[in-house]
């Protein structure tokens, strides 16, 4: 006979209440793990009958293994079950996340037993093993300095994904360097700098850059670099005896090292164009340089600790001026962090305009990545759009309507944003770029057609925002110590760090909801991140607000979905909002 077990639970957070009904000497029913790649997972198992001889089916699920969950219960947030007849024995998990712990469940429930039939129950065997996918390649290794017998690179992770630690090592017919390994604690940052020593001068090496997860290597990233000429001091100091050879040789290293991080300490600034150039290549960045004199800035828009934007005109000869919003960065306290990050946004709105850009994105007009003096700032150029962001377009709606009715149409014009938004996602998905911090905020106005003219909404992002908003939009991760937008991240990334466009869809739910409320705080009542995500993973969701019909708060909730495989997509979400506009039942329909 096979183990028949019958489980109860109490309706509050308490533990199982287990009732043994028949129990056997029968193993219980297992599985096999044969295939695991970085986004799938192959299981097979033998037939349910070869142990029970009974009719059944099969269910096989797997759901995100999380190592802060402490409850006897599963994690909350599962991904889709899979249910397969009693006639297969082989099932594969898709579009995992690489280099994550997953925990693989095989339940396989029988007809109710004879015995216990009156109570309706089922008997059924569970068994559970945690299987970690693949981690994904590095997505570059650069090389940023080389000497005669050393290398400087800088790692940069995956886009997808999950990775511990890298391992580097440098190989030649003749030599190999020892197997080195790179931890990456922080997911939040671009890259990470590696750094080879004791290599052969004059000397061809193959590097390799292996991704760790979880214990398991992903594929190796592999580049090849040449070590230079032994410079002439160097040979005759090699005439000394050995000991004085390395001790020339590490007092080299240590020049290199001190002399490269103190001159991006006295000019930041220059990380800009080098790790931007890195990123992208010259020959792409190359036609967007600007000249600093042809730019005349005018009055401030926004400002915070680190940069600010300002409104200017770019005057170039020979061409109409154009009216840009100039952002930079302060050079009296931003530092490479931040220069890096700011050289990934500029990237980054390379990679979307490259083709003539998007009219739902904001439009890059150019960059001025050297000044006429070191410390002078560098600059990314956007079209300056009127009448701006979109937050404070809503919170002054809501201020005024205190003295006035809504102006006609609100409902209609509103709607009409939240659809360009979806557009803007959908070409955001199209590319691979995820966007991770899709919030009003982000989101600024254009009126092309004059004052009286329609509002295109045109998503931006402002690396700046952080900045700006640092009080109360962003707080810090406990564990990391990196801002983040927490009351608009889906349940994934907050839990594991991970960021898709699924996830950028649980903030469009929050961006629909901010739009309703217009310009409301989410979660006003939360102010930490553990709090936050306790309530979140216990199924709260942001209520519905007045200005909100019962249908764009069905859709609100499919955003905010714990599974990111079942949300809409930023397609489904534009088709669902016309024909709400056609109904006009999404926002304030009675205007």
């Amino acid at each position: 006979n096979c183990t028949i077990v019958a489980a109860s639970r109490n309706v509050s957070c308490g533990k199982y209440n287990p009732i043994p009904i028949v129990k056997s000497r029968e193993s219980p029913y297992s599985f096999n793990t044969t295939t695991v790649t970085n986004n799938s997972i192959t299981v097979t198992w033998p037939t349910f009958a070869q142990q029970c001889h009974r009719q059944n089916f099969h269910h096989v699920k797997a759901f995100y293994y999380y190592k802060l969950d402490a409850a006897p219960h599963e994690p909350e947030t599962n991904s889709p079950l899979v249910i397969f007849n009693e006639t297969m024995t082989e099932g594969t998990f898709v579009g995992l996340t690489p280099g994550k712990e997953y925990q693989v469940q095989l339940k396989s429930t029988g007809d109710p037993h004879p015995v216990i039939e009156k109570h309706h129950f089922t008997y059924s065997f569970i068994t559970t093993e945690i299987i970690a996918t693949d981690p994904s390649p590095a997505e570059k290794v650069l090389i940023s300095e080389r000497s005669s017998t050393s290398v400087t690179l800088n790692l940069i992770p995956p886009y997808e994904g999950f990775v511990d630690l890298f391992q580097i090592q440098a190989t030649s017919p003749k030599h190999s360097s020892p197997l080195v390994d790179v931890p990456f604690p922080d997911g939040n940052q671009p890259s990470v700098e590696a750094y080879l020593s004791n290599l052969q001068p004059e000397t061809t090496y193959n590097l390799s850059a292996t991704t760790v997860a979880k214990g398991k290597r992903g594929q190796a990233k592999v580049v090849t670099f040449t070590t230079e000429t032994v410079p002439v001091d160097s040979k005759v100091v090699g005439s000394v005896t050995s000991v004085g050879v390395v001790v020339v040789i590490a007092a080299v290293f240590c020049t290199v090292r001190i002399v490269k991080r103190l001159k991006y300490r006295l000019d930041p600034a220059q990380l800009f164009k080098e790790v931007l150039e890195d990123i992208v290549g010259s020959e792409k960045m190359e036609p967007w340089l600007k000249n600093r004199k042809d730019l005349r800035l005018e009055n401030l828009i926004g400002e915070g600790e680190f940069g600010h934007v300002r409104k200017g005109v770019l005057r170039e000869k020979g061409q109409q001026d154009i009216i840009v919003a100039a952002k930079t960065l302060r050079v009296d306290r931003a530092n490479e962090i931040t220069y890096r990050d700011f050289a990934k946004e500029a990237s980054l709105l390379i990679e979307v305009n490259d083709d003539g850009g998007h009219m739902n994105i904001v439009s890059l007009i150019g960059l001025v990545v050297d000044g006429e003096r070191k410390k002078d700032p560098r600059y990314i150029l956007v079209e300056y759009a009127e009448p701006g962001e979109l937050l404070w377009y809503l919170v002054g709606i809501q201020n005024n309507r205190y003295q006035a009715d809504f102006p006609p149409g609100l409902g209609q014009q509103l709607t009409e944003v939240a659809i360009d938004i979806a557009r803007g996602m959908l070409e955001l998905k199209h590319r691979k770029i995820t966007h991770r911090d899709l919030a009003c905020r982000n989101i600024v106005l254009s009126s092309p057609d004059g004052p009286a003219g329609r509002l295109v909404a045109k998503i931006s992002d402002f690396v700046l925002a952080r900045d700006v908003y640092v009080t109360t939009q962003y707080m810090r991760h406990p564990l990391t110590n990196v801002l983040l937008p927490i009351k608009w991240m889906a349940l994934e990334s907050l839990l594991e760090g991970v960021y898709s466009c699924k996830s950028d869809m649980w903030g469009f739910g929050v961006v629909l909801w901010e739009i309703a409320t217009l310009g409301g705080t989410p979660y006003p009542e939360v102010c930490g991140y553990e709090t936050l995500v306790t309530r979140l993973r216990r199924g709260f969701r942001l209520q519905k607000p007045n200005g909100c019909s019962d249908k764009l708060y069905e859709l609100m909730n499919l955003c905010w979905l714990d599974d990111p495989d079942v949300r809409p997509t930023p397609d489904v979400i534009q088709n669902k909002l016309e024909e709400l506009l056609h109904q006009d039942k999404a926002f304030f329909p009675e205007t």
